[in-house]
């Protein structure tokens, strides 16, 4: 997901970008998803987002885990699709929270 991470990636291993298709393992759940009947959420747009370089990426530094931005874009990503499918139905509690 992180272009920087790939970039490092491809460089320390000496990959040929033209050999590698980052987005292939996307495409396959996609494929297997609509063979199947059911829709398949990509968050790899989103997580690009949120990454904001030296200010912050959606994952820690160490691995590849989400940190908490990751873990709140890939939330907010999850009720968007849900929400757009009529799959979640509005939250009672987030509605009789006061606006600070």
């Amino acid at each position: 997901v992180s272009d920087r991470d790939w970039e490092l990636t491809r460089l320390a291993y000496d990959m040929d970008e033209k050999a590698w298709d980052r987005g292939l393992v996307a495409r396959r759940f996609a494929e297997i998803g609509d063979a199947a009947g059911f829709p398949v959420l990509d968050l790899t747009a989103d997580l690009r987002e949120a990454s904001r370089g030296v200010l912050g990426e959606p994952y820690f530094v160490y691995d590849g885990h989400w940190n908490a931005t990751g873990h709140r874009v890939a939330a907010e990503s999850v009720g968007r699709f849900l929400r757009a499918r009529g799959w979640l139905p509005p939250c009672a509690a987030r509605e009789a929270v006061p606006a600070r």
